[in-house]
């Protein structure tokens, strides 16, 4: 059954949707559970289950099957049967996900309906739906917040509350003050100023009810904080963390489960202040407070002294490597003294050092330094390719991005061969990590690596290799990505540079459609269209080559935090 159910969720990935339907018919006719059913139900719940499945990535292919599915429930179940319920729940949930929130809310509240018949049965169903009836309510709060309806989001979010077996228990107030916090919570990013509103009012009530000192008070004051920091107000932000820090020490050895972690919390609280240091330039504090977060964190308190100080000389000069690089260097190179000085020359730390102190070299455009630690970096990953130890980044994808860098980097005309060369090291690795593991999935980085290929083929004029670079990477690019845009560009410079006008130009339309709409991220390589597609038109073709900037923005970036978390 299982293999019948596994080859269902393969041809589903793959869009065969015939395919998946019939083996996951067999699957239902294997299974103990579904075995008795009906041809019917199990068509049904072949439906139910592909949409289910395609609820997030494809909604309106979800709508499809999951719309099937009701009609079949019922047509040949009662019209309150609770796996109609579950059809009307996940329909909601796929018009959710297509921002047509009031056709969301009308099935969830059909859905509802339909749940509250069935709170008590004894009968075994797919899903609990105890829990599916609170989800309902929580997704109707969630809509009503994002269409600016707070009152009725606040009395979904408290019947939410109700039916949740973790804080059905609570009192009217608690309730009420949760109801605050969730809703200040979920506008933290979006609406600073009416998660305030919020959250203060949840902090207010709660200390009317609640000790001072309660951890759910300290959960107030990192919310706020969050807030404040979202506004750009940071000492206010700093002065409500700290709040929330000196509330956290006083249950970090609480058994009581909360809301969150505490101990996260507390470690997140002294991580955030380090970082708003950070942006003030007072880099001393932010050390500080990265050295006690380092103390705090599972994974790192068992570090020594010395090791805490490398790592934190380290993520300073990692968050600071794309704005000040000047002082990224300072720091990355104090992390890579003290790394030398305690482990091996070869650690995988030390090689992040080097890659780092590379890109901090390369946003000062020198690139020959840049490159030179970069090759430092990849000779340690090397060595570390199968280490089983977890690192704080993964090794084998920053070794691939060392080579996509260098093959970037090499744009002069005596470095093409070089350039290459890393390009097709990069493109190798990721290949056969993909053929060693197929649940890894690098297409995106394999067809920025191709398309940085080609750029570097059209260069040396070899237009052939060029071509077969880009029509791999026409299969994989996601639909209006960018890189579009210059993959259009790059076709566009083949042809007419072979003087297929026609094509060329057809090729450069194509791609300042898709260029215009990232302007002025892409304003050169939209310039560039231009200018080849006029020399086009003029019969003339000197053709403009690819800008520095494509080159920039097709990368894979070479910094590590910023752009592996």
């Amino acid at each position: 059954g299982r293999c019948h159910s596994n080859i269902a969720e393969i041809y589903t990935k793959q869009s065969d949707y015939d395919s998946a339907f019939n083996f996951k018919m067999k699957a239902l006719s294997i299974d103990k559970k579904t075995c008795h059913l009906t041809e019917k139900e199990k068509e049904a719940q072949c439906y139910y289950d592909l949409g289910c499945q395609l609820a997030a990535a494809i909604p309106d292919k979800a709508l499809e099957f999951i719309n099937k599915s009701l009609e079949i429930r019922l047509e040949i179940l009662p019209e309150d049967h609770a796996t109609i319920g579950l059809c009307h729940h996940d329909i909601g949930v796929a018009y959710q996900n297509k921002t047509m929130f009031d056709e969301a809310i009308k099935h969830y509240k059909e859905a509802i309906e339909i749940y509250e018949k069935h709170l008590f049965d004894e009968e075994e169903y797919q899903f609990n739906v105890t829990e599916c009836y609170r989800r309902c309510h929580s997704n109707i709060a969630e809509i009503y917040t994002k269409q600016d309806d707070y009152d009725s989001a606040l009395n979904f979010n408290i019947q939410a509350l109700s039916i949740d077996e973790k804080t059905c228990h609570l009192t009217e107030k608690e309730k009420e003050t949760q109801c605050y916090f969730d809703l200040g919570a979920e506008l933290c990013f979006t609406q600073p100023d009416k998660a305030l509103e919020f959250i203060n009012k949840s902090l207010e009530i709660r200390l009317e009810i609640l000790p001072e000192d309660h951890v759910t008070i300290g959960f107030d004051h990192c919310t706020i904080g969050i807030a404040y920091q979202d506004k750009s107000m940071l000492d206010e932000a700093i002065e409500h963390y700290k709040k929330a820090i000196l509330i956290c020490e006083k249950h970090l050895l609480d058994e009581e489960e909360y809301q969150f972690k505490v101990t996260e919390i507390h470690r997140l609280c002294h991580s955030t202040i380090a970082g708003i240091y950070t942006v003030q330039d007072d880099y001393d504090s932010a050390f500080n407070f990265k050295m006690k977060a380092l103390s705090i964190d599972k994974k790192t308190c068992h570090l020594t002294e010395k090791e805490k100080e490398a790592q934190c000389y380290f993520d300073l000069g990692d968050e600071l490597c794309l704005t000040q690089p000047d002082k990224a260097l300072e720091f990355s190179k104090k992390s890579l003294e003290i790394r030398l000085q305690i482990l091996p020359e070869d650690h995988a730390t030390i090689g992040f050092c080097h890659q780092d102190i590379g890109a901090a070299y390369e946003s000062k455009t020198m690139f020959d330094e840049a490159t030179e630690h970069y090759k430092k970096a990849i000779e340690i990953y090397e060595k570390r390719l199968f280490d089983e130890e977890e690192y704080q980044f993964n090794i084998k994808e920053l070794y691939a991005r060392c080579h996509n860098t260098i093959g970037r980097l090499s744009f002069n005309p005596n470095d093409y061969d070089i350039a290459v060369e890393y390009y097709k090291k990069c493109l190798d690795f990721y290949e056969n990590l993909m053929k060693t593991n197929v649940t890894c999935d690098y297409t995106n980085e394999i067809s920025s690596c191709l398309i940085n290929l080609s750029g570097t083929y059209i260069h040396k004029k070899e237009y052939k290799l060029a071509l077969d670079c880009l029509k791999k990477a026409n299969n994989m690019l996601p639909d209006n990505d960018i890189r579009w845009g210059f993959y259009y560009l790059n076709m566009g410079v083949c042809y007419a540079s072979q003087k297929k006008y026609e094509e060329g130009i057809e090729n450069y339309q194509k791609a300042i459609q898709i260029l215009e709409k990232n302007l002025p991220t892409a304003q050169e390589d939209y310039a560039l269209c231009y200018v080849n597609m006029g020399a086009c038109y003029g019969g003339r073709y000197l053709p403009t080559l690819l800008s520095r900037k494509q080159n920039q923005t097709c990368k894979l970036l070479p910094n590590l935090r910023s752009h592996l978390i």
